[in-house]
């Protein structure tokens, strides 16, 4: 019979489905075949640049950044560990020659800070640098032409310095009150002769030219005496990689980091690294390959768990593997359909949104449970498959209908928040349980009615309902009093909860990438961890970098300023007399075509050794320090050797080593022209390998990366982190900065979010039920429940992250369906029982519903526990106690209230 409007428009609802199945199935599968064109490779987004709106003032600054210098976080290390010293630099060597095989690696790779990468400011590292040059130059000879004669003319000349040096040693000693010679100088030139010997010989070798190149003197940080990349403690070795990325997504990063691997895992294959070594690849782009594989892994397990388990449920509870599959046929309709409007309208999922199919799993299978469990309840009374359907719809209909238009308001209460993934995940959720509502309300009729007339097997109630009836009616006080207690405390408990920022913990800790970042994280100037700060100019930016240093928030700052010392008087009169000295610009090329035969180097290399073995004579009978000399001599003769044991085929060696200092000398040479001209340093003064990263794309600016001396996942410290660097650059932007301001405003918009919520399900439920009273005792439940899922994580220790913060709305959403239905079924109780409606009614008949339905949401939560990522872990773990929490809440504290208040019995 129709007492209202509402079950007028229900029981309508049910003649379409019964009386028009032809015309509902058919739309149903073009819908679905549609759904199926659409669905398929639909791209998980791992961008972490579109998870927050633009107009946010962080993310503003972030993107402004990214846009002028690139993104800064883009590239890839890796980190060399275990081993010595010398084997960790070998595998380094190894790994660059490998990398550089493929050429969109070449110049690229930065794992040292050598002649080849910084020649640009060889020149400038020193006053003395231009003049010891200069003064190698015979008298006879001008500048221009001794440096375009090239290896020949630079060996003649330290022959020629040698025995001069030695000449004057000599006199000295016969002649004490003659000339002196500082040893110092003499020192410098036996460096040089060592240096060129030990160079040119690694070159025939076929090793680095450049280990020799001692760097100590250098004013360059994290790097060692031979230059490599170094980490904190030297206790690993870092090689860092700048790809091309076509963009932050993973389609665009996955092949490269595949390909980088893949030269990796060769090298590591062919035997000729040290077995103690370990060579990890991490970064922010590998990170993110990684992320998405174990995100698809995870989302295709706990799918297919939830599947399972639900179907199991189902066979359980309904005893029918026919009903079972009804249950589900909403559940498949709502994803493919949903899957098909997330690609007409985002295109595609992101970290957030790609675990919404097991979310909507554990929540649309609460609307065909609770219809064909009172369907199920209306046929063991005897009443005919057709009556049982319209009736089922009109006493559970508008249960369903409240109890998803709540759920779905919670949802979209995520879309006040400023990060736009949760937006989407807030309506792509809320979609889903739309069509999931209609396809329970025209489909699962028509199924019902179709295979289930013929049937005369009627499905038993949940067992152990009674076992609950029985505790609420033997102390209904009791269970008042203690739920209310531990909702106070779970109440105050809410401060007490944490918010761990951490997302980097979300990967699986023996993950490679993970594994190395902990690492890097550890080092305080490594890591993905740091700010950005812009300076308009080199000067500018050293001031910056001085200033930074001194706070003690910062721990170090990465500046390409370290490469270029201050150009104080001294230095820029030096490069100016330097430059000024050269009648014509060099031609570099005559510089690569000065050849000299192996024969006829190799007896150069001994008359310079014959120098070298008098000054050592001469350092022995005046009681001086002989390393210097005796370093030089073994370096010239391993080189004279390996000369005489290669003849004519060390020439095309030669020629390399010829070509390649050219370069560095044609590099050197022309900035220190560049700078002396205009009397000060632009940012294209960089070497090209760090313009990369430190120089706007217009070279119009400088980046420098701060890193904090505390814990950044410390609020408290990252505010003053934030705080003192906005003081010297109000723009200042980075991981490091945006990390604490993204996070505060998670957690401040989930909270307003579950306010919103409460507010929107509670008018909901007033106009649902038009009495004050039965809205807030459907609302009772939820919100004790709530509260105890509070208490529960306080004391257990669990704390809210960036995945399950969106459970404080969405368990006031999903946990009211249950005190819905269980108001509603109250109230047709009590109509039918002369006011006091029977505990039997509401436990035995819509609590099995109700316990069902919610077993399978939380099966349908636990199923992400499942996953290996541990925002799925999180937030499936929450929502199960959430949800739990609310049922049992449901099922003690809302019968307990009814028999105090005596309205029930």
């Amino acid at each position: 019979m129709e007492h209202t409007p509402r079950d007028r428009w229900f029981n309508h609802l049910g003649h379409i489905a019964i009386n028009r199945p032809r015309t509902v199935l058919a739309a149903t599968l073009v819908s679905v075949l549609i759904g199926l064109a659409l669905a398929p490779g639909l791209p998980i987004s791992t961008s972490r640049q579109g998870l927050v709106e633009r107009e946010n003032p962080h993310q503003k600054r972030m993107l402004d950044f990214l846009e002028r210098f690139g993104d800064p976080t883009s590239p890839v290390f890796f980190v060399v560990s275990g081993g010595v010293t010398a084997t960790r630099r070998d595998a380094v060597d190894q790994l660059v020659d490998a990398l550089s095989t493929e050429p969109q690696f070449q110049e690229k790779i930065v794992a040292r800070m050598g002649p080849q990468q910084i020649a640009e400011a060889l020149l400038l590292q020193s006053p003395q640098a231009p003049r010891e040059l200069q003064s190698l130059a015979p008298s006879d000879v001008d500048l221009t032409t001794f440096v375009e004669g090239g290896l020949p003319a630079y060996i003649g000349a330290l022959k020629e310095r040698l025995a001069n040096l030695a000449a004057g040693l000599q006199m000295r000693m016969l002649m004490p009150f003659g000339a002196n010679v500082p040893p110092a100088q003499v020192n410098a030139i036996l460096g040089h002769v060592n240096t060129l010997a030990r160079t040119t010989d690694a070159y025939l070798a076929g090793e680095n030219p450049w280990t020799h190149f001692n760097m100590e003197a250098k004013n360059f940080t994290m790097v060692d005496s031979a230059g490599y990349i170094v980490g904190q403690g030297n206790d690993y070795l870092m090689v860092s990689l700048f790809p091309d990325f076509e963009g932050d997504e993973v389609h665009h990063q996955k092949p490269v980091i595949e390909k980088i691997r893949s030269i990796r895992d060769r090298l590591v294959a062919s035997g000729t690294l040290d077995p103690a070594l370990s060579i990890q690849l991490t970064g922010l782009p590998t990170l993110a390959v990684d992320e998405l594989r174990i995100i698809e892994e995870g989302l295709f397990q706990s799918s297919f768990a939830t599947g399972i388990g639900i179907l199991i449920l189902f066979l359980i509870a309904f005893r029918s593997f026919r009903q079972s599959l009804f249950a589900g046929v909403p559940l498949v309709i709502g994803i493919i359909l949903t899957l098909a409007f997330v690609r007409l309208t985002y295109g595609q999922l992101n970290l957030i949104t790609s675990s919404f199919i097991s979310v909507l799993l554990g929540l649309g299978i609460d609307f065909p449970v609770h219809l064909l469990s009172r369907f199920n309840e209306f046929r063991r009374k005897g009443f005919h498959v057709t009556d049982s359907i319209l009736m089922s719809l009109r006493t559970t209909g508008p249960g369903i209908m409240t109890g998803a238009v709540t759920t779905i308001l919670a949802f979209l209460t995520t879309t006040t928040t400023e990060f736009t993934a949760f937006a989407e995940l807030g309506v792509i959720t809320s979609v889903g349980l739309l069509l999931m509502v209609l396809a329970t309300f025209f489909v699962l009729p028509n199924l019902i009615y179709r295979l289930e007339s013929k049937r005369d097997v009627v499905k038993p109630e949940l067992p152990g309902i009674s076992q609950v009836t029985s505790i609420v009616t033997k102390a209904p006080a009791l269970l008042l009093i203690l739920g209310i207690i531990a909702a106070v405390a779970g109440g105050i408990g809410l401060d007490q909860i944490r918010f761990n920022y951490r997302y980097f913990d979300f990967l699986p800790q023996e993950t490679e990438s993970a594994q190395a970042l902990r690492m890097l994280e550890e080092d305080l100037a490594m890591g993905p961890t740091f700010a950005n700060v812009t300076a308009e100019s080199v000067e500018e930016a050293r001031e910056l970098t001085e200033k930074l240093r001194k706070l003690p928030s910062v721990a170090s700052v990465q500046t390409a300023t370290d490469i270029l010392p201050p150009l104080e008087e001294g230095l820029l009169a030096s490069l100016q007399q330097f430059i000024g000295a050269f009648p014509r610009q060099p031609d570099f090329t005559r510089i690569a075509t000065a050849s000299i035969p192996p024969a006829q180097l190799a007896e150069l290399i001994g008359h310079i050794g014959a120098e070298v073995e008098k000054i050592q004579t001469l350092f022995q009978l005046t009681g001086q320090s002989q390393e210097s000399s005796q370093q030089a001599l073994d370096g010239l003769q391993a080189l004279r050797k390996r000369l005489l044991s290669m003849g004519p085929q060390a020439e095309p060696l030669l020629t390399t080593a010829r070509q390649s200092i050219s370069g560095i000398i044609e590099r050197a040479w022309t900035t220190a022209r560049d700078i002396s001209g205009r009397g000060q340093y632009v940012p294209s003064d960089i070497p090209p390998i760090l313009q990369q990263r430190f120089v706007s794309r217009s070279q119009d600016a400088l980046a420098l990366y701060v890193y904090p001396r505390g814990n950044i996942w410390n609020r408290q410290f990252a505010t003053q982190f934030s705080k003192d660097l906005s003081r010297f650059d109000p723009d200042v932007s980075g991981f490091a900065i945006t990390l604490h301001a993204h996070s505060s405003m998670i957690l401040a918009g989930f909270k307003r979010a579950a306010m919103l919520a409460v507010v929107f399900i509670l008018l909901l439920l007033l106009y649902d039920f038009r009495k004050p009273s039965l809205a807030l005792l459907a609302l009772t439940p939820t919100t004790v429940g709530w509260l105890w899922m509070l208490g529960i994580m306080a004391s257990w220790n669990i704390p809210f992250n960036v995945a399950n913060i969106v459970v404080l709305p969405l368990v006031l959403g999903i946990g009211i369906d249950a005190g819905v239905h269980m108001v509603h079924r109250y109230e047709e109780s009590r109509r039918l029982n002369e006011g006091v409606a029977r505990l039997s009614d509401l436990l035995s008949g819509t609590g099995s519903a109700v316990v069902l339905a919610s077993v399978t949401t939380i099966v349908g939560f636990a199923g992400l526990m499942i996953a290996d990522y541990g925002g799925m872990k999180s937030l499936g773990l929450v929502m199960v106690l959430g949800i739990s929490c609310c049922l049992g809440a449901c099922l003690l504290i809302l019968p307990a209230i009814l028999i105090l208040l005596r309205r029930a019995r």
